[in-house]
């Protein structure tokens, strides 16, 4: 940090300002009112550009306000003064992100990593490399991949209730061990690539591939496999992008194949303004167990979501969404529609917290409300299901490639029939090693 702001300092004019206010433009933009600072700036342009400093400063209240290209400029003639200001090529950099001239923006953050600066400035360069892999994949072919090891506990493993027996009528009948509420440790291991190619101008095909492997430490009758396989195509028009894709997976439980599930997913994501966005998706699928049929059913799901970036301290985002769900069994018997035909509904509020460059904060919250169609014959009557849970994401980034991922999941699960209510609180650690 000192040998960026002894460059700055060295840079920066020491020439007394007749009318321009320097801290109350320093001010507006460490508050957050970027547009403010612009035209703050923008009046006073006739009699200091050219000035390093006020260009300087003008330039980041042009960037962060939406007039990159006014932001460049100033910071070009920064640079023309100063070749060797990093603190301003960080800026540039920045402001070629914007534009979408992102060799020319990898090419000025490149140039920042050689001044070896410090971490803080080190991982928000590699956030905008990391982004601009994503971006060019507009126009060529990307490929990203990762691998990721964790650790915890699980109070629930098997999301059993804590009961010994339930009721029947006057009767009481004894719940076998297994499905009664099972704690544990586990260890997880999941894979993922992903490979993006350009069809067209504003197409491209996409192939995703992941594995999941969850093990437990006393329970392996609870160990769990999936594979997924994810393709479709993206379509992008002006600040909107449309998603259509396959999806195929196979989910194993101890070690045999227990179901299997085909989906049709399409989504819409437009973006309203630069910090703010809405989207809005329908999905298709079908299950199918493969020791019982039963409750095998059909699913469509359609939802939408909403979220807004607020200038103010640590850079929340703020995401609400709500979404719907029917499930509808495939077999037209009693059994099958006692256990399978139901509706759900469900609310999800969310907001991210930058605490520092290194690291940000999600906290979650859900709710989902469910309601079987058909009663159950042996207790005479239907179910009613209402779930809250509540997790806390944490992502820290110690490199470029490498993440630790601490997570909190509590989940609380009521029913009107005791036999499905139940409790379960996770803790995890992962590592998470990625290539871009």
């Amino acid at each position: 940090m000192a040998r960026l702001i002894l460059l700055l300092l060295l840079t920066l004019s020491t020439n007394t300002y007749a009318s321009l206010d320097m801290n109350l433009l320093k001010s507006l933009l460490q508050s957050g009112q970027a547009l403010k600072a612009f035209s703050y700036a923008s009046d006073e342009m006739a009699d200091y550009e050219g000035t390093p400093e006020f260009d300087y400063y003008y330039a980041i209240a042009a960037i962060d306000s939406g007039h990159a290209s006014e932001g460049v400029f100033a910071l070009e003639r920064v640079l023309l003064m100063d070749a060797g200001n990093y603190a301003a090529r960080l800026e540039l950099a920045r402001g070629y992100f914007v534009l979408e001239e992102y060799a020319r923006s990898r090419q000025e953050f490149e140039t920042v990593l050689t001044a070896d600066p410090p971490e803080e400035v080190v991982n928000s360069v590699q956030l905008y490399l990391d982004a601009i892999v994503t971006q060019e994949g507009r126009y060529k072919t990307t490929q990203t991949g990762f691998v990721e090891f964790g650790l915890g506990s699980d109070s629930n493993a098997n999301s059993g209730p804590d009961i010994v027996s339930y009721d029947i009528g006057p009767f009481k009948v004894p719940l076998d061990i297994n499905s009664r509420e099972l704690d544990d440790s586990f260890n997880d291991l999941k894979l993922g690539y992903k490979v993006s190619t350009p069809v067209s101008p504003g197409v491209s095909y996409f192939l995703a591939l992941n594995a999941g492997f969850h093990e437990n430490s006393d329970n392996s009758q609870f160990d769990t496999r999936t594979y997924t396989v994810g393709t479709g195509f993206k379509f992008l028009e002006g600040e909107s992008a449309f998603t259509l894709d396959l999806l195929l997976q196979q989910f194993e439980l101890d070690g045999n194949s227990y179901q299997s599930l085909t989906g049709l997913n399409s989504s819409w994501l437009h973006n309203l303004t630069e910090q703010s966005a809405v989207q809005v998706y329908l999905q298709l699928s079908k299950i199918d167990y493969d020791l019982l049929t039963t409750p095998d059913a059909n699913t469509i799901s359609l939802g939408s979501s909403y979220s807004t970036k607020l200038s103010a301290k640590f850079s929340p985002v703020l995401i609400a969404g709500l979404y719907m769900a029917q499930d509808d069994p495939k077999l037209n018997t009693a059994a099958a529609r006692e256990s399978t035909e139901r509706d759900y509904y469900g609310i999800q509020l969310a907001t991210i917290l930058g605490l520092s460059n290194s690291v940000s904060v999600k906290l979650s919250l859900r709710y989902q409300d469910t309601q079987y169609k058909v009663a159950n014959a042996l207790i005479g009557k239907r179910r009613q299901d209402d779930l809250i849970s509540t997790s806390l994401d944490v992502v820290w980034r110690l490199a470029r490639r490498w993440q630790l991922l601490p997570k909190i999941n509590i989940v609380k699960s009521n029913s009107n029939i005791e036999l499905y209510e139940y409790d379960r609180t996770l803790y995890s650690v992962n590592l998470r090693y990625s290539v871009k």
